[in-house]
């Protein structure tokens, strides 16, 4: 009997290291696509009114997505897709290393968190 409940009992222990094992590494849920529609109502409201035309704000035209995209201040991304940390746009709406944006009562901490995620998320339109 003893020789039967080794084999069993290592047997049982050795399927459930795998269980946890593959628990462990099993694959994160893919992540919340981020859209644009809801960054460009923020940028339209908040940011276009002095950031548009011929001689905007800072010399940052954020007036489309193509335009937000493509902008730079002082040579430097507005936007860096996958890296939030590092666009200007972020460091402006958190008022880090440039003028906080935009003046007077800044975005909500759900505004701010979205543009980060759609950031984050590689920028999409």
């Amino acid at each position: 009997m003893k020789s039967f409940a080794r084999p069993v009992a290592i047997g049982l222990s050795l399927i459930s290291l795998a269980a946890a094992m593959s628990a462990a590494y099993a694959q994160k849920p893919a992540a919340k696509a981020v859209g644009y529609a809801p960054i460009e109502k923020v940028v339209k409201t908040r940011c276009v009114g002095c950031h548009q035309g011929t001689t905007p704000a800072g010399g940052v035209n954020l007036s489309s997505y193509a335009e937000l995209t493509k902008a730079k201040y002082k040579g430097k991304p507005v936007v860096v897709a996958k890296n939030a940390k590092e666009s200007i746009l972020v460091k402006a709406l958190h008022g880090k290393g440039v003028a906080k944006m935009p003046p007077g009562p800044g975005l909500s901490a759900a505004e701010i968190k979205a543009v980060e995620a759609w950031i984050n998320a590689g920028a999409k339109k």
